[in-house]
């Protein structure tokens, strides 16, 4: 399945639903979402998606038909994806070139993760992970915030700005969106190469 989701935009691949059911994790580390039909989960942290068992599935009086024939085509995307190794010389190398690889990248602002690589442009740039959520206002003002948290404080002030930021984190939580098509390693996870990125239809004054 293709997994972009947006938190609470989350579409299910069986019934056409949101995945917006938050599922509590034991312990309180993270939380799991099902949608409404309880036809699949995902798992919060690494965005795995899971069909639940077809006893598990309660049918409403009104149940909503699977549509197999999307499905199949969600899984067939799925598998069409190359994803490529970035410790091999086999990926696309011209500047320009996108394609999606085997290694996830995490944005250390919103913690959201994508596996698009775009080719930088002048010597020294190559391969670039750029945030998916990098041209949005709250984001720069977030990672302002992330910025200002390496700076030497007081603790009373690092323990307060920490926080703020995970409570603006939650805060966002809705508008985080991660951008991960295929199956890649979930092991394999670095940080994204740019936070930041330049969308020519938003209003934000954060300059770069």
């Amino acid at each position: 399945m293709s997994r972009e989701f947006v938190n609470d935009k989350w579409t299910c691949p069986i019934c056409g639903g949101k995945i917006d059911v938050r599922i509590p994790v034991a312990g309180g580390m993270g939380s799991h979402w099902r949608c409404s039909n309880e036809c699949c989960e995902v798992d919060g942290a690494d965005l795995k998606l899971t069909r639940l068992k077809k006893e598990e599935i309660k049918i409403d009086i009104n149940p909503r038909k699977i549509n197999k024939k999307a499905l199949k085509e969600e899984d067939a995307k799925d598998d069409d994806v190359i994803l490529y190794d970035l410790r091999k010389d086999n990926y696309p190398s011209k500047r320009g070139d996108t394609f999606r690889s085997l290694q996830v990248f995490e944005c250390w602002v919103c913690k959201a993760v994508t596996n698009e690589i775009i080719m930088g442009g002048s010597m020294g740039y190559g391969v670039r992970a750029v945030c998916p959520n990098g041209s949005k206002c709250w984001h720069h003002e977030l990672e302002d915030k992330v910025k200002l948290l390496a700076k030497p404080h007081p603790k009373s002030y690092k323990d307060e700005l920490t926080k703020d930021i995970e409570n603006d984190r939650n805060r966002y939580q809705n508008r985080i969106k991660n951008d991960i098509l295929g199956n890649p390693d979930l092991s394999l996870k670095e940080e994204v190469t740019n936070v930041r990125s330049w969308d020519s239809k938003s209003k934000c004054t954060h300059g770069w």
